[in-house]
């Protein structure tokens, strides 16, 4: 639900980036076009954006492949707009999701994405070190406590299976937002 109304509020690509393949928000308005290898189906998030400093790839999932394949590659960012339009506008599409009364959060965060992302990996059965690996953490115990680099052979279908624990890939659940703490 949360990706389909995401096209209604023109932040489609933000949300895309953060729940396909976990990229923070300041990650998603610094990554440029040609930090994405479409060919080897692979993110690069250059080490000056990350949080940690240490540069990381993040593979890329079929529905996120095909959703960068479709939109028109530029030369300069992904994502061109201000960053304080994500804020209004996901702000918008929050109080309009049908499974909001159920989180067990007072808001839902546009960061709590990344949550998804890591928490659908970890249902799928991806191990925690190649978790850890994508979302660029210093040890497997940050990716364990507070959600669930080169992620090694077969990454990429590691990473795809999140479409299988979302439905059809298009809608994300409120189940992953149970139990764990808030900061």
């Amino acid at each position: 639900e949360i990706v389909e109304r995401a096209k209604s509020h023109d932040i489609l690509t933000p949300v895309m980036l953060a729940v396909f393949a976990g990229l923070r928000r300041g990650e998603i308005y610094t990554l440029a076009w040609n930090d994405i290898d479409l060919d080897g189906s692979w993110i690069n998030v250059r080490k000056e954006h990350t949080k940690s400093k240490k540069r990381r790839s993040v593979p890329i999932p079929t529905i996120l492949h095909e959703y960068l394949a479709n939109i028109s590659p530029g030369t300069g960012n992904v994502v061109n707009s201000p960053e304080t339009t994500l804020t209004h506008r996901f702000k918008k599409l929050r109080s309009e999701l049908s499974f909001r009364d159920a989180l067990s959060v007072a808001t839902l965060r546009f960061h709590d994405l990344r949550h998804a992302f890591a928490q659908g990996l970890r249902d799928a059965g991806v191990i925690l070190d190649d978790i850890q690996s994508f979302m660029g953490h210093s040890s497997v115990q940050v990716t364990e406590r507070r959600y669930a680099q080169s992620g090694g052979y077969g990454a990429a279908d590691k990473v795809a299976r999140l479409a299988a624990v979302t439905s059809s890939g298009l809608t994300i659940t409120c189940s992953w937002v149970r139990g764990w703490p808030r900061w």
